[in-house]
């Protein structure tokens, strides 16, 4: 052992170190707590499986869209801890947060096939990427 490093006996406390090193608790954002009409009722939770489920759809080969984040890292992620990801949406749902990147896409015009005049709307097919989160 290195002087001065600290052993870690597992990951989970690995992780701990680098979430307080990183990201040191805020005393005046911990006492902040969603306003209680916000507070979700159990039933509107997403759980761990509801997005297993909505991964399994996706194929790791699909193109990503603005974010460039393809679906395999978010099953990686899913894969490392289940539950990262439903907790970072139900926090999101609890105070009422709707970020507008989800609604970004890049779109992409593809000539249809035999069509002989290019200078309408109508010889393209749009094909809209969306943010994989």
């Amino acid at each position: 052992m290195v002087p001065g490093r600290q052993a870690y006996t597992s990951a989970s406390t690995l992780n701990k170190f680098i979430m307080q090193h990183f990201f040191p608790p805020n005393p005046r954002l911990v006492a902040l707590q969603p306003p209680v009409f916000l507070q979700l009722e159990e039933q509107d939770n997403v759980d761990a499986s509801e997005i297993s489920e909505a991964l399994q759809k996706y194929s790791n080969n699909s193109a990503p869209g603005p974010d460039q984040v393809p679906y395999g890292v978010w099953k990686g992620i899913y894969n490392v801890n289940r539950y990262v990801i439903s907790k970072l949406i139900n926090h999101l749902l609890s105070w009422s947060i709707h970020p507008l990147f989800p609604k970004d896409s890049l779109d992409i015009l593809l000539p249809k096939p035999d069509k002989g005049y290019y200078n309408a709307f109508a010889s393209y097919r749009v094909i809209a990427l969306m943010q994989t989160f």
